[in-house]
């Protein structure tokens, strides 16, 4: 049950003026080199470039092709989206919180949700919605890169010695080894990258179609042959639902987000005066070294970064055999996403950032909730809501 009501985040609040200073390029170029680091096995883009038919786009169209004869695929945009996929998407999201295919328990679950968060999560945000910028994104790239960073066996903290860490004891170590590839990048035998750009931008559009092809609770599966008309009729049952009012400042998802990232990077006093001193120390300590990135290295970390991972490539790839027919019907596909489904889509996302680093229940759980919905759902009794087509019951 979607419920706000028992999210405490006062805990967050700041308690000095946020002042972060801009992260210096030595943490991106530290991380660029770590990227580099010798691992034992085939790198990924040499694993794909082994695993991926040739032909690139190509491919793609002709697979797409062969299960809907004399049709003709469109190329897809590298990474591109179409309206189809979309719509896939926000329903896959929005599911993991509410139920899609019971409109009555839906319309009122989302009204718990829209009230629960007016009367006890906004209020709470205001603070964090108010802090200065850019000083909030400085902190939150700080910790993005720091998260990045210790997934690859380094600490800032620990490297600078503001805040030793024993998990990451061989801190001291992996960074002179990514010196040592700085110095000598030319020599150091690194693979150039492996992946053609035909093969690049193949590998990210099946990464795509895997994360369409893996449906939320209650949706149709990519290989279901009355895929289009279920999405269809989805799409047209929640454009008659009736709409919640809730008015969400734009920028609240992004600050939850940045929040999470800083949480989770800096600690939970991350915000207040010692939780910014520590960040600042380490930034102006990093900021006077010398962290060298040769071109060719930057590019190479580059490349690898915009290669997805082999597994969702490897999906997309048994998607794609098996759901041209789905595929083809959606090329030419018209339909408009309703504004209900963004709201839900929305609120799951919210969702989860609050279950996961900021650890603020936003679901009543056993715990009574202030906006019962046994009320709400009387409440709502004698709204209208639309009827379930019957495609969605087959």
């Amino acid at each position: 049950m979607p419920c706000f009501c028992n999210t405490t985040l006062t805990s967050m609040t700041p308690t000095a003026r946020l002042s972060v200073r801009a992260v210096p390029p030595q943490l991106k170029n530290l991380l660029a080199l770590l990227d580099l680091k010798p691992i034992e096995g085939p790198r990924i883009d040499e694993q794909l470039g082994e695993a991926l038919p040739p032909g690139g786009q190509s491919w793609l169209q002709a697979t797409l092709s062969a299960q809907m004869p004399g049709f003709a695929f469109p190329l897809f945009p590298s990474a591109g989206m179409s309206l189809m996929m979309t719509a896939a998407l926000k329903l896959s999201v929005a599911a993991t919180l509410f139920p899609l295919t019971d409109p009555r328990a839906l319309l009122a679950q989302l009204q718990q949700a829209v009230l629960s968060m007016a009367q006890n999560l906004a209020p709470q945000m205001r603070p964090l919605l108010a802090l200065p910028q850019p000083s909030l994104s400085n902190m939150a790239l700080a910790a993005r890169l720091t998260l990045a960073l210790r997934a690859k066996g380094i600490d800032p903290m620990t490297l600078t010695g503001v805040n030793v860490n024993a998990r990451f004891a061989a801190t001291m170590p992996s960074y002179h080894a990514a010196m040592a590839i700085s110095a000598n990048f030319a020599g150091a035998a690194i693979p150039p990258f492996a992946l053609p750009g035909p093969q690049l931008a193949l590998a990210q559009n099946l990464a795509t179609m895997a994360a369409v092809g893996t449906p939320g609770p209650g949706m149709p599966a990519l290989t279901d042959p009355n895929f289009i008309s279920k999405l269809k009729a989805m799409m047209q049952m929640l454009a008659k639902m009736p709409m919640p009012q809730l008015k969400i400042p734009a920028a609240l998802p992004a600050v939850m987000a940045d929040l999470d990232v800083i949480l989770e990077a800096f600690g939970e006093d991350a915000l207040t005066q010692a939780g910014i001193l520590r960040v600042n120390a380490m930034l102006n300590i990093l900021a006077s070294w010398q962290i060298p990135l040769p071109l060719p290295a930057a590019q190479l970390s580059a490349q690898l970064n915009a290669t997805p991972p082999f597994p969702a490539v490897m999906s997309g790839m048994k998607m794609a055999a098996s759901a041209g027919a789905s595929f083809g019907a959606s090329a030419n596909l018209s339909f408009g996403i309703p504004p209900i489904l963004d709201l839900m889509e929305l609120l799951a996302t919210l969702s989860a950032l609050l279950t996961k680093t900021l650890k603020a229940p936003p679901f009543c759980g056993n715990v009574a909730c202030t906006l019962p919905l046994d009320d709400i759902a009387a409440n709502l009794a004698n709204v209208s809501v639309p009827e379930v087509p019957g495609v969605l019951l087959s």
